[in-house]
């Protein structure tokens, strides 16, 4: 089974048969059969069939740095913010 994941599709959530993933048109599409056993297809990011995306996933956990310091204002190094005067 493959699940519609794109949130703006009218198909969003539905659940249909997996076929297979072919690069067809110049991109992934997981093809699926519907209820009328009609071979339809989606690209594959709009569809739970997608790999998990690295990048999302340590973005979505906790931040392994601080990237403030003590008083919550300002880098944690002591640092100014800002930009640097021009010399």
């Amino acid at each position: 089974m493959v699940r519609v994941s794109h949130p703006f599709h009218p198909w969003f959530g539905r659940e249909f048969l997996f076929v297979r993933v072919t690069q067809t048109w110049g991109e992934d599409r997981v093809f699926f059969v519907d209820q009328d056993d009609e071979l339809l297809s989606l690209p594959l990011g709009w569809t739970d069939a997608a790999p998990v995306d690295v990048f999302v996933e340590v973005a979505a956990g906790p931040v392994p740095f601080p990237c403030h310091g003590p008083d919550g204002a300002g880098p944690a190094d002591g640092r100014p913010r800002g930009r640097r005067p021009r010399v």
